[in-house]
């Protein structure tokens, strides 16, 4: 699967650089800068050049990503408006690929502390430290992720965007073939269904039934199955709603069992995360039942807070059990 990187950020926050390493971190890359689209003397903003800048990044990143010898595409540019990046999301190609977008930031006295060396090295104009100071909150409001690279070095900055794209597992809607998988990995585990609120499925026609209904609920839900990298294997699956403006909570992580213990639950919640971020969470829920010591420590290690237990009834053996509701800002 290719993936393509868009890595946004105010002028002077370090975008370029950092892209050049992540570049030379990650196999069969290719790297863009936006700037380079409309590098002119003199520099002029107009409809017309905003218009072309656009048509440029879009024709040379379609190309990038049609390209077999190329897996990962870095896209860099400041990016501080959401309407940018639909645009560009917009008139991409990206059935198959996978998609992270980021926003780098700072605090305001380590920006202004790279815009004077770059001013002192004659990279940039006195007048640009104003402008990208005032650009610099604008990235907080965006539906991206971010990345406050104030104690990070480029190096440092690369290795955090490349740690995104080299997960163990990716989420992607479910196919008809994914069947045998579900139900030998998850479907057929009571081990895996013990706190969740679906049942065991008994056979395979059952479980082709049940991939039938996924693959529909999945086309009008934010639902996903969860596949390992390296064997291409579904081996759960993982969603989330929005159950108020930019509220979202997670709707189900299940693993099958021969996957627990290996870290990829923690990497699904942050895959669930961006994803919420995207779309424009700004407070994200998890909740487990009390006595699932892993879901409770899956939340802790991904930084949630304990907020409130309810009290709920399991619809399959009618016992009740307390479920722990937990709570991230995005």
């Amino acid at each position: 699967m290719r993936r393509l990187y868009l890595v946004g950020g105010t002028m002077g926050v370090g975008k370029t650089t950092a892209c050049k390493y992540l570049k030379e971190e990650l196999d069969r890359s290719v790297f863009l800068d936006g700037d380079w689209c409309w590098d002119m003397h003199p520099f002029q903003v107009t409809a017309e050049t905003k218009r072309m800048v656009l048509e440029n990044i879009l024709f040379l990143l379609n190309n990038f990503l049609r390209c077999p010898a190329y897996e990962h595409v870095i896209f860099c540019w400041v990016m501080h408006e959401q309407e940018i990046i639909d645009r560009i999301l917009e008139g991409l190609e990206l059935s198959g690929c996978e998609v992270h977008v980021i926003s780098l930031v700072c605090g305001e006295e380590e920006l202004r502390a790279r815009l004077r060396r770059d001013v002192e090295a004659g990279i940039r104009q006195e007048n640009a430290v104003a402008g990208s100071l005032k650009r610099l909150p604008l990235y907080r409001r965006l539906h991206t992720v971010k990345i406050d690279v104030s104690a990070l070095s480029p190096e440092q900055t690369a290795e955090r965007i490349g740690e995104m794209g080299n997960r163990d597992v990716v989420l992607g809607k479910a196919r008809l073939q994914d069947w045998e998988d579900m139900y030998r990995n998850v479907w057929s585990r009571p081990e895996t269904a013990r706190f969740m609120l679906w049942r065991v499925t008994k056979d395979e026609e059952a479980a082709k039934a049940r991939m039938k209904r996924t693959i529909a609920y999945e086309k009008t839900h934010d639902t996903y199955l969860v596949y390992e990298r390296k064997s291409g294997q579904a081996i759960g699956f993982a969603g989330i709603e929005e159950v108020s403006p930019h509220v979202f909570q997670e709707a189900g992580i299940a693993l099958g069992p021969e996957y627990a213990g290996r870290g990829y639950g923690k990497q699904v919640l942050q895959i669930l995360l961006e994803q919420s971020i995207l779309l424009g969470g700004r407070e994200f829920y998890y909740s487990t039942r009390r006595n699932n010591a892993a879901g409770k420590a899956l939340a802790l290690s991904c930084g949630f807070v304990y907020r409130h237990s309810e009290q709920r009834t399991d619809r399959r053996s009618g016992e009740a059990y307390e479920l722990e509701v937990y709570r991230k800002g995005l």
